[in-house]
């Protein structure tokens, strides 16, 4: 499927001038661009270190690199979905069907490091004070089988999980009695409840509670699974 729309592929100069071949004959193979993209994106290489590796000018590996993060954005993000209910049932681990028959999706808030922006408002926006650092946060959702289903836009570090939750589009995707499940921290009740979903949290995360051994083993598990995603 990448290989046959890979040859569609827009670069920059062909974007705002669509039709003129300018510059240099290509140097690198498709699939030598898309190795490229693919170790920058998993290894976080800089740009100068993946000229000299792959033999090309900077200007060039940050021209295929953008190229095929948007084509492969474009190829891949329609399949990121909230499967329909049935399908999530029909493969829904036991232990949901025991305790969580209605969860319809995992979720949790992630960072991602970023350079520190010159301007300073940029960068009180961007500075997470759980990392310490400039970040960019996104908001990640699996299915009860461990299926990657939501994956939001970025937003800036210091943006909480109430606001991302609100603003990613998450909430579009809900239907009335899904369940939501999270890890500690991650408190959008009342958000959820507006479109008629409930929040799941592991039980020993409420105040003061006591509870029996068997109430407290579908937490375990639930914790256990939730590690093993």
């Amino acid at each position: 499927m990448v290989k046959d729309a890979a040859e569609h592929i827009e670069y920059e100069h062909e974007r705002t001038h669509p039709g003129i071949q300018c510059g240099r004959p290509r140097c690198l193979t498709k699939f030598q661009e898309f190795t490229l993209t693919l170790v920058r994106l998993r290894l976080g290489l800089l740009e100068k270190d993946l000229a000299h590796r792959f033999s090309v000018s900077r200007p060039l590996v940050s021209k295929v690199s953008r190229a095929w993060t948007r084509f492969l954005r474009g190829q891949f993000e329609p399949l990121i979905t909230i499967p329909p209910r049935e399908v999530l049932k029909l493969y829904m681990p036991d232990i949901f069907k025991s305790f969580y028959p209605d969860c319809v999706i995992i979720v949790d808030c992630t960072e991602f490091e970023m350079e520190k922006p010159s301007a300073l408002n940029s960068q009180s926006a961007c500075y997470s004070s759980y990392k310490s650092r400039t970040t960019m946060k996104a908001l990640l959702g699996i299915t009860p089988s461990g299926a990657l289903c939501f994956v939001s836009e970025l937003f800036p570090g210091s943006t909480s999980d109430k606001e991302i939750t609100a603003q990613s589009g998450l909430l579009d995707k809900l239907q009335p009695y899904d369940q939501v499940m999270a890890d500690k921290g991650f408190n959008c009740t009342d958000e959820l409840a507006s479109v008629g979903a409930e929040l799941i949290r592991p039980a020993f995360l409420v105040k003061d509670t006591q509870f029996s051994k068997r109430r407290n083993q579908p937490q375990q598990d639930c914790c256990q699974f939730e590690s093993t995603c």
